[in-house]
């Protein structure tokens, strides 16, 4: 109950935070722009209160994005000291740029599953790449099933190239484009579209050019800008969502604070496989049958096995 009352607190404060910034600046403009002052911070306090209105969807989410994810590291060998301070990582990349955790989570774990042992750097490479585009979020989770497919093929098609340099920037998906050009070249092909053709380019070759030209310091520097209002919020969504359901371990990997809604999520398993384990007994099953012979009186209750 305490810290839902802080949690509340907080919304307060900063729909009161809005309220000031709305009376200031219409005191600064003047009168003539009150008006619209009102509408876009209305418009504003909305957004913000409907990104607050999703940290129990987003506790789901993430919840069993970070269960799945230590199972995951578990079967490859993993302990929990180390998968602690992976998700750690990830977590704090999450929180300085717009991508979800749960996204990060299921890259590493792929390429982990794969071999990889250069996972943190390709998923802030993947990241660089696709910063910037109209839709990063959505352009992250669409690189990531495509990589799926060029890992589980071993290699890049020119279907999969195509599809991929539709969601990067445009500076990323030239520099990209390059470097698979003398990749291609060096290999005896043509050009990228010739080496595709003939599976030339290993999946392990694409994800080293992956990492050479999204790993780049300009291309981090925009992955970590935040410089619209969309990327903003989203930022905000995220840094709560990891603030409130995603738990908080040191350098050695050891739990050093569990996350207020964490709780919530567990419990809400629980209850879930509470009513599953009474539900498959037979003294359930009796009563199913019992009662449904109180509600029939045809002969259809012949069928149900009343007793």
């Amino acid at each position: 109950m305490y810290k839902r009352q802080l949690l509340l607190n907080g919304f307060k404060e900063v729909n009161q935070e809005i309220i000031s910034m709305n009376t200031n600046l219409a005191k600064v403009i003047g009168s003539n722009a009150i008006g619209n002052i009102k509408s876009v911070l209305g418009t504003l306090s909305g957004t913000i209160k409907n990104e607050f209105s999703s940290l129990a969807k987003e506790t789901v989410t993430l919840g069993d994005a970070v269960n799945v994810f230590d199972l995951d590291m578990e079967s490859l060998g993993k302990s929990q000291k180390e998968t602690n301070k992976i998700k750690q990582q990830l977590g704090d990349y999450g929180k300085h740029t717009v991508y979800d955790t749960s996204d990060l989570l299921k890259v590493y774990s792929t390429l982990t599953a794969y071999g990889r042992n250069d996972q943190i750097d390709l998923v802030k490479s993947i990241g660089g790449l696709t910063a910037q585009t109209s839709n990063p979020i959505d352009n992250y989770k669409e690189v990531v099933a495509q990589l799926s497919d060029i890992l589980s093929a071993g290699k890049l098609g020119q279907a999969d190239f195509r599809v991929l340099r539709n969601r990067l920037n445009a500076l990323g998906s030239a520099e990209l484009n390059t470097k698979l050009e003398q990749l291609a070249q060096s290999k005896g092909f043509e050009n990228i579209r010739d080496a595709t053709q003939n599976g030339g380019i290993s999946s392990e070759d694409f994800l080293n050019a992956i990492k050479e030209v999204g790993g780049q310091s300009k291309f981090q520097n925009r992955a970590n800008s935040i410089i619209t209002p969309k990327q903003a919020l989203d930022n905000l969504r995220e840094t709560l969502s990891l603030n409130y359901n995603y738990d908080k371990y040191d350098e050695e990997g050891n739990k050093i604070a569990e996350a207020p809604l964490r709780k919530f999520y567990d419990n809400t398993t629980k209850f879930i496989k509470g009513i599953t384990s009474i539900i498959d007994t037979d003294r359930f099953t009796g009563y199913v049958t019992n009662t449904s012979c109180l509600l029939y009186t045809s002969d259809a209750a012949d069928d149900l096995l009343c007793v």
